[in-house]
């Protein structure tokens, strides 16, 4: 499921990315997931034993959460032009002060029992992404998923 935080600029402009955009990033996991990227002879040798093709591949959800039909995108226009993140003492991300995955300022995520859900916005402090650990999911699965800055997805 991808969440995509824009500030109303046309689809494929700005922060609205484009689901060409999106599908490039998708067929890059599956090749990474699958060891069928251009790179994978560049493994260093330490990792070379455990390298392999997880068989595992990633799609845009087909069916919404009330079991509608959906291209497993959704747009959401907010006010921020742009996300820091603010950490809890334990370092973990204060996902409702960030306020990417929450309203007014974010999409809350799908059902992340069902769903592995990544939002794409503007972040700042050079910031690629984040995401989660998985340890975290018992205690907090509404906010379970991967944020990724809108300049490092797809192409």
């Amino acid at each position: 499921m991808i969440h995509v935080l824009h500030n109303g600029e046309a689809v494929g402009s700005g922060l609205k990315i484009s689901n060409t955009q999106i599908q490039s990033q998708i067929d890059v996991l599956n090749k990474d997931f699958r060891r069928l990227n251009a790179d994978a002879s560049n493994t260093p040798s330490i990792f070379e034993g455990v390298a392999i093709d997880t068989e595992f591949e990633f799609v845009l959800a087909c069916t919404d959460p009330n079991g509608n039909p959906t291209n497993g995108i959704v747009r959401a226009q907010t006010s921020e032009s742009d996300y820091t993140r603010i950490r809890n003492s334990d370092g973990s991300t204060n996902e409702v002060a960030t306020g990417i995955k929450f309203a007014p300022t974010g999409i809350p995520a799908w059902p992340t029992d069902r769903y592995l859900n990544i939002w794409v916005c503007n972040l700042q402090a050079g910031l690629l992404g984040y995401a989660q650990f998985p340890d975290m999911f018992e205690v907090r699965p509404n906010t379970d998923g991967v944020v990724v800055n809108t300049t490092a997805f797809g192409m």
